[in-house]
Parts: C-alpha cells; sequence; structure tokens
C-alpha cells in the first residue's frame, strides 16, 4: 500500500476510536514520517499514558523518541523517573533529553535575539526554574548562559561559565559540544590556565574507535597555542591522514605553519 494512503488509513481508524497499543504506537511513528506534529503528539501521549510502567526499556526509548517538549506525556515521565531512565537508556540520555528542553522553553524562547539579557534577566530565570524545575535548575542556568553568553560575544562571561558548566557536569556534555566548546577556546582566548583546561575537554572528545579529524585538530592546535608544537604536529600528521579533498589541504595549510613556528 502506499503510504501516503496507509498514514490516511491509520488516521480514519483512530478518529474510528482504535486506542490499542500496538495500533497507537505505528500510528505514532507513521505520523512521524508524514511531519503530522499534532497526530504523533496524541498518539504518542495515549500510548505512553497505556503502560503501567513506561519505564521498560523499550517504552522508555519510545518516550525519548517522542518526546519534544516540556508539556508532553514523555516528559512527566523522564522527570519523575530520570536516574532509572539514564541508567537504563546511558549516556544521560533522558536527563540531556529534560535539560535541552526545559532551555530552550524556559530561557531561549523568552530572550531577545538582538538584546543579550541582563543580570536582572538571569536572576529571574534562577528564580523560574528553581521554582518548577530544582533538580535541573542549576545545570539549564549555566547551559542557557553558555549558549547565549557565545551568541552575544560575551567572552569573559562565557570562559568563565564554561569553567564551571564543565567542572559540574562533564560526564554528561558530548564529544560534539566539548570540541565545540575546546575551538571557543582556541579561538578566542589567551590565557594558559583556560587553554589547558580546554586542551582536556579536546583529549575527552577524540575516541580511539572512530576518531574524528576535527576534534584532532582541535587538540592540534590546541597543543600548539600552549607551545607544545611536537606534539601537536604528531596529532595533525594523525588528522590529514582521515581526510581527503579540501579539507587536507586545510589541514596541511595547518601543519605547516606549525612547522614553521606560526600562529594558527
Amino acid at each position: 500500500m502506499n503510504p501516503a494512503k496507509q498514514y490516511f488509513t491509520l488516521v480514519k481508524k483512530f478518529k474510528e476510536g482504535v486506542r490499542d497499543t500496538g495500533f497507537l504506537k505505528s500510528l505514532a511513528y507513521a505520523a512521524q514520517t508524514a511531519y503530522d506534529e499534532e497526530m504523533q503528539t496524541q498518539a504518542s501521549d495515549l500510548y505512553i499514558a497505556a503502560h503501567k510502567d513506561p519505564t521498560e526499556r523499550q517504552n522508555l526509548e519510545f518516550i525519548v523518541n517522542f518526546t519534544h517538549s516540556t508539556n508532553s506525556t514523555g516528559f512527566k515521565v523522564l522527570l519523575e523517573n530520570y536516574e532509572k531512565a539514564d541508567e537504563i537508556l546511558g549516556n544521560y540520555k533522558a536527563s540531556k533529553l529534560i535539560v535541552s528542553l526545559i532551555t530552550n522553553e524556559e530561557i531561549f524562547s523568552k530572550l531577545n535575539r538582538n538584546k543579550k539579557p541582563t543580570e536582572d534577566d538571569w536572576k529571574n530565570f534562577e528564580s523560574s526554574l528553581k521554582s518548577k524545575y530544582p533538580v535541573f535548575a542549576n545545570e539549564v542556568l549555566l547551559a542557557g548562559k553558555v549558549k547565549a553568553y557565545k551568541a552575544f560575544q560575551e567572552w569573559d562571561n562565557f570562559f568563565a561559565t564554561v569553567v564551571d558548566y564543565m567542572k559540574l557536569y562533564l560526564p554528561k556534555i558530548d564529544d560534539n559540544e566539548l570540541n565545540e566548546m575546546a575551538w571557543a577556546f582556541f579561538e578566542k582566548n589567551d590565557n594558559t590556565e583556560y587553554l589547558t583546561q580546554a586542551l582536556v575537554w579536546s583529549k575527552k572528545s577524540i575516541t580511539n574507535e572512530n576518531p574524528n579529524p576535527a576534534f584532532i585538530d582541535t587538540y592540534a592546535n590546541l597543543l600548539h597555542k600552549l607551545g607544545k608544537t611536537n606534539e601537536a604536529i604528531e596529532w595533525e600528521t594523525k588528522a590529514i591522514s582521515l581526510v581527503e579533498g579540501d579539507e587536507k589541504k586545510s589541514y596541511e595549510e595547518t601543519l605547516e605553519k606549525m612547522k614553521k613556528g606560526e600562529k594558527t
């Protein structure tokens, strides 16, 4: 059957009152494929509510996939069971989703893109977060500040806040974000203490199983900026071995600058 026709058939059955869990699950995934957010929310919320134990692995995986708002049924389940959900799903998957949704809704949706937030704004955000989400208030506030300070190029505030954020939540931060923060420190900061901390984050982002050449390049650049040029050359050479085309040319240019003792 044509996928579109099949989806309309499912929607028709839903409107006729079909509510068994297997059907709701199929409808939720079909609605997701069809980009029907309203039906996706209805079907997934009903599916989650129908389970006596929503914290079983398969249910948690479903919840994470279909939770896009703090108003959803899935969000409430995750908020009440985040420790168990993190343990089952691994990699802080539940709590990272919780923090992301709260940050977007409680901070970024309320910011004026053309005006940087004031200290009073941050105090108001903090007060509201502590009232609504006491467990996650500090993490959300720091995550929000990091992104806002970077967007508005408040570099001194950005550097200090990132350091605080990393001290408390480093295990929860993924490789992409680690690399992003480390690169920002490389580009915008000359403080040796800060750069040394960024080097730690950068090294943590590099995995032996599937090394990302861009992350290795960040690490090499930080080493070079810290005066560890011989080691930087070794790492940049490794990055070059993992890329091709224009990207390789860019890395080769960086390597030449390192060898000449020039700023990268």
